[in-house]
């Protein structure tokens, strides 16, 4: 279990885990580049966003716009898992 040192669990729900043999990791905060999925996606989502905006020839005005649709065009579209989107996954 990877967690954030901040306390947010308290030591009974550790109490189970140590019982279930359940190793905890701790990171630390606001660093994603110790998540390598977090900073994979947040690559992703700047490069289409990069590209969206340079090809409509829009202003960084629009960055916010332009990320929640590449957001959106990511979840919507399939993966190479079984051709599904993420919604339906």
């Amino acid at each position: 279990m990877r967690t954030y040192n901040r306390g947010e669990y308290v030591d009974s729900e550790l109490e189970f885990c140590k019982n279930q043999s359940i190793v905890r990791q701790f990171r630390v905060t606001h660093t994603p580049k110790q998540n390598r999925v977090a900073e994979q996606v947040n690559k992703t989502l700047q490069e289409r966003t990069r590209a969206m905006l340079i090809i409509t020839g829009m202003s960084k005005s629009f960055w916010a716009e332009a990320v929640k649709t590449a957001y959106y065009v990511i979840k919507k579209s399939p993966t190479t898992i079984d051709l599904k989107t993420l919604m339906e996954m």
